[in-house]
């Protein structure tokens, strides 16, 4: 390229290179001075852009050391706490599981809540409902094939269902959240 066109790109080099470019023309000769860095940045004049003024519409803060605990009190705790012993069930429904887990081919553990994994999901278009127990550990078809026929037998009619290996979950058709709870709290989990 020539250096007759890069002085012509120099308008165009100097709003979009990151160099300053310096083109002198005489009146025959046409040459390229040098390029030359841009200024320093000056930090300091846009240190304060985003501070806000001090105004009394805001809340003053004063730090108290001897309360924090009050404070410690209303965060959330950032584990979930063991659930009380209990010999039967508690005022709410919910019922411990086995000191000792059964000897079956099949495990249903808890959640981090201490809750079965047991829920219901509701189609949108129409009345359809479907009951997932998730997190199934060892031999799902037994478990499928033993609450597939203890819901046939409290519903009197053939009950559709779904087994997903991969996924360790069994899906029944149907509103049968309470039932399988009690079917795995009767099995010990």
């Amino acid at each position: 390229m020539s250096l007759q066109r890069i002085c012509r790109l120099g308008r165009s080099l100097k709003t979009k290179a990151p160099a300053l470019f310096i083109c002198r023309s005489d009146s025959t000769n046409v040459s390229a001075e040098k390029f030359l860095p841009p200024p320093p940045a000056d930090h300091e004049a846009h240190k304060d852009r985003w501070a806000s003024e001090a105004s009394d519409k805001y809340t003053r803060v004063e730090e108290v050391p001897g309360r924090w605990h009050y404070v410690e009190y209303l965060l959330p705790m950032k584990t979930v706490p063991e659930p009380p012993k209990h010999e039967g069930r508690a005022p709410s429904g919910w019922k411990p599981p086995a000191p000792e887990p059964p000897p079956l081919p099949y495990f249903v553990p808890r959640t981090r809540n201490h809750m079965l994994p047991v829920y219901l999901k509701k189609e949108i278009r129409g009345p359809r409902f479907i009951t997932h127990v998730k997190h199934i550990e060892g031999d799902l078809w037994a478990f499928h094939n033993e609450l597939k026929e203890y819901l046939e037998s409290l519903a009197g009619k053939e009950v559709l269902s779904q087994v997903h290996e991969l996924g360790s979950y069994v899906g029944y058709r149907g509103a049968y959240v309470e039932e399988v709870k009690e079917w795995l709290y009767s099995k010990g989990f």
